[in-house]
């Protein structure tokens, strides 16, 4: 019974804070922790922004990712295979580099939001170099990604507002890293490359933009 209720929980976190979501959890936590840093954007359109988000980075790039599968392109849609995650992975990169381009020339986007999306293009490509010759953990880069982009604003921006944020984070970040090992998703080297790579090219990015 214990095992079954650890399992769940496991499986609940991995779907909960699964790669293609954490963009929107990012700009989610911006609209309820530091709204103004979302600015031009006012008060009334931030949740319409985050439906925008959640429709361009998850539902698009997963629907793209299950009629692949339905044609047979890849054999798993959750991607267990690493030549199945290569294809994914592209998929995803493709269409946040788009989503990216759209809202830098058409809506103007801050470099705020920008950084999120380049942090999460970025991490990305340098996964997808990385799982033509080992399984890294794409969960692992995602939400380490998120607590280093957070990191970015209070450092950039003075907002404050978002340590408990990132406090929390860090707490999530470590149950879901142990989630995915007790799933044997993961080795511990595997997850901690996603640590190590995530703070990288973060860190590049925050300098090459400020």
């Amino acid at each position: 019974m214990m095992q079954n209720m650890v399992r769940f929980i496991a499986q609940a976190l991995s779907y909960i804070f699964h790669p293609i979501l954490i963009p929107t959890l990012s700009i989610l936590t911006l609209s309820i922790a530091a709204p103004t840093l979302l600015f031009p954007l006012r008060e009334g359109s931030l949740l319409v922004f985050c439906a925008f988000v959640f429709i361009c980075t998850y539902l698009v790039p997963a629907a793209a990712i299950y009629v692949l599968y339905l044609a047979g392109a890849i054999r798993n849609w959750q991607l267990d295979d690493r030549e199945d995650r290569l294809i994914g992975i592209a998929v995803t990169s493709i269409v946040y580099s788009i989503f990216a381009f759209v809202l830098y020339s058409r809506f103007r986007a801050n470099n705020e939001v920008m950084l999120l999306f380049y942090i999460s293009i970025g991490c990305q490509l340098v996964s997808m170099a990385i799982t033509r010759y080992w399984k890294v953990s794409l969960h692992s880069i995602a939400i380490w990604g998120m607590v280093c982009y957070l990191i970015s604003l209070v450092v950039l921006k003075k907002a404050d507002v978002l340590l408990w944020s990132i406090l929390s984070l860090i707490v999530v970040s470590g149950a879901l890293m142990a989630a995915r090992l007790y799933l044997q998703k993961h080795t511990l080297g595997q997850v901690a490359a996603g640590v190590f790579l995530s703070t990288i090219v973060s860190t590049i990015l925050f300098f090459v933009m400020y």
